[in-house]
């Protein structure tokens, strides 16, 4: 189970981010009264993007992290 932390930590850490972000950016920028519907073609481009961000950056830090802090 070990082995697949990184990808469950990756899959609830973007869900958690992308549904933030892109509930605050609807809030904030869409006028319209379309607000679900904008949301959800935010979410699904953002859900992605942070996913595979988090894929790539996260052991990138871990490793500089550790070496620095030690």
């Amino acid at each position: 189970m070990k082995r697949f932390r990184l990808y469950i930590f990756a899959f609830f850490m973007s869900l958690c981010t992308s549904t933030t972000v892109s509930l605050v950016i609807v809030y904030f920028n869409d006028n319209d009264n379309h607000f679900f519907s904008s949301f959800i073609q935010r979410f699904f481009f953002a859900w992605p993007t942070v996913f595979l961000c988090i894929l790539i950056f996260v052991p990138i830090i871990n490793k500089q992290l550790d070496k620095y802090l030690k």
